[in-house]
Formats: C-alpha cells, sequence, structure tokens
C-alpha cells in the first residue's frame, strides 16, 4: 500500500468512528459556546461586550447569555510541508519551527507533524526521493490532525505550513467538510511560495517541484478550497513568499486566538438535532473583520 493510501485508509477508518462521537464543538444539553475574532484595520478589537454582539442559529436570532474573553492554554498543532514546491525550504522552515517554543505563553503546548507523501509526527527523517514517491497529501493531512479529540480545559489551533499544492489526497470535498464542520479548533493556512494557491492533479513532481512535462496532467485552481477549510473552521489564510519566515504569520494567528472571545447561548426557536448555521455579528459602529465557525452540528 502507498504512503498516500494508507493515510487515506487510516483516514477513512477514524471518520466512521468519529461520526458515531459526540461533536467536539462545544456545548451541552442546553449551551452553545462560539469562538469569535473581531479584527479592525488588521488589529484585535478587545474591548467588545455583550451588547456589543447579535447572533443567529438556523436565521433565528438568539439571546447571548454571556461574553467572556477566551483563557485556556492553547495547544498548537503545526503542520509543515516538507515536499513538492517546498522541499527546498524545508531546513529552513524546519529551523524556524524549533523556534515556534518562544511564541508560547506558560501553559502552552506545541506539536509537529510534517506531510509530503506520507503523513507523520515530527520531523521527516527521509524524503519523498528517498521513498521514491511523489506528490502530497495536504488535505489529507489536515483532517488527520482535524479528528484528533480536544483535550477538556484547552483550546486547540492548526495551523499549516504549506505552499498549497495537493496531489494525491484521497478524501473528497464532502468528507472534508463533514470533518471541519465536527471540529472545533480554527485552521489557519500560511502559504508559501510564489504559486501558494495552484494545485497539480494527476501528475508526478520532479526535484524542483514542478510538475513533470513528460505526464499527463490537469490543472485547476483550487483557491476555494484552501479558503473553504480556513473560512469553515473560522482561520484565515496567510500569503508568504519565499523570503518570509512563518513565524511572523504563526504570531499573528496565535495573538489573535488568545483574544478571542467566548459568546454562550442556549438556543430557542430552532431544532435542535441537526446543523445549525451560524452568523456572527458586532452592532458596535464600525467596520470590523469577524471570523467564527459557519455552524455546528447536534445530535
Amino acid at each position: 500500500m502507498t504512503g498516500a493510501r494508507a493515510v487515506a485508509a487510516g483516514i477513512a477508518a477514524l471518520c466512521l468512528s468519529a461520526q458515531v462521537q459526540q461533536p467536539v464543538f462545544r456545548s451541552s444539553t442546553d449551551a452553545v459556546f462560539v469562538d469569535v475574532s473581531v479584527m479592525a484595520n488588521r488589529r484585535t478589537v478587545a474591548d467588545l461586550t455583550l451588547t456589543d454582539f447579535s447572533l443567529t442559529d438556523n436565521g433565528v436570532a438568539q439571546v447571548i447569555d454571556a461574553v467572556t474573553l477566551a483563557r485556556d492554554p492553547i495547544d498548537l498543532q503545526l503542520l509543515v510541508e516538507t515536499g513538492g514546491e517546498l522541499r527546498t525550504l524545508v531546513p529552513a522552515i524546519l529551523k524556524d519551527a524549533a523556534m515556534v517554543k518562544s511564541l508560547l505563553l506558560p501553559g502552552d503546548r506545541a506539536g509537529l507533524v510534517t506531510f509530503d507523501s506520507q503523513v507523520r509526527t515530527g520531523p521527516s527523517r527521509d524524503t519523498v526521493a528517498d521513498r521514491g514517491e511523489d506528490g502530497t497529501v495536504l488535505f489529507d493531512a489536515i483532517a488527520a490532525v482535524l479528528i484528533q479529540r480536544e483535550e477538556p480545559g484547552r483550546r486547540r489551533v492548526i495551523v499549516v505550513v504549506t505552499a498549497g499544492v495537493d496531489t494525491h489526497s484521497m478524501l473528497d470535498r464532502a468528507t472534508r467538510r463533514r470533518i471541519l464542520e465536527r471540529s472545533q479548533p480554527p485552521v489557519h493556512l500560511i502559504a508559501v511560495g510564489r504559486r501558494p494557491i495552484a494545485f497539480v492533479i494527476g501528475s508526478s513532481v520532479g526535484p524542483d517541484g514542478m510538475p513533470r512535462t513528460d505526464s499527463a496532467m490537469r490543472v485547476a485552481d483550487h483557491s476555494a478550497a484552501l479558503r473553504e477549510v480556513a473560512d469553515v473552521s473560522g482561520g484565515r489564510v496567510f500569503a508568504l513568499d519565499g523570503e518570509g519566515s512563518f513565524l511572523d504569520p504563526l504570531r499573528q494567528a496565535l495573538d489573535e486566538f488568545r483574544t478571542r472571545y467566548v459568546l454562550h447561548y442556549r438556543p430557542k426557536g430552532v431544532d435542535l438535532p441537526g446543523w445549525h448555521a451560524l452568523v456572527v455579528n458586532v452592532t458596535r459602529r464600525g467596520s470590523y473583520d469577524i471570523r467564527a465557525r459557519r455552524g455546528y452540528w447536534r445530535d
């Protein structure tokens, strides 16, 4: 079984298991908790109160019982692409990854996952070329991390450093979205390189990270797929050229995550089972960039 197929088989099995578990979205029998990021002019807005927010659940206006600032310690899961177009940048990227601890506060934790045609915990001990393999399983790697269980009393955030190229993921869009909708952590993507959102399907990749011209290929613009991952989970997409360090956008993502609000409410006027579409707005006068999950599942 190839690396990509083994990853997909493992994810599929876990997905079947996850579908019968309680949704990871934080809720209780009669309450829902929604993480919300509010920014203005690229800066976090940290002085909002209960009266500054409005929220609808499946189109029905809800009464927000309380608004608090999130204070639980953070579990950062950093996913780093080590193949494809980023192959030549891997030493610099992993060097930066070793400095991630400097961005953490007491009580925070960080873990590293690397991926190319395989997904692994920690740095890779070999390369795709050494294994005689090609390809990148970007979306399968994200799914593999998303379906991990949330630890009570902690807040998890996922940051992915990638060139935005996916050649061998086997999970389809519908499955990816179901996983996103049933998971709690926001997913931020740091797109590195000159072609951060270019997907090559059905082609092999040469040593320079570019598609081989002697193989049949179909190039498709899947930029919407990356944005969907960020939007559905309440994350962001950061663009980074090949010369910069991902530590700067990572710092931005962590600072934003630490200043998120938690809205508490009890759903009224809506059926509990099934999908709940959420819309959060700030009623205070001004222009705001609001990030929150698009919804949640209730059994």
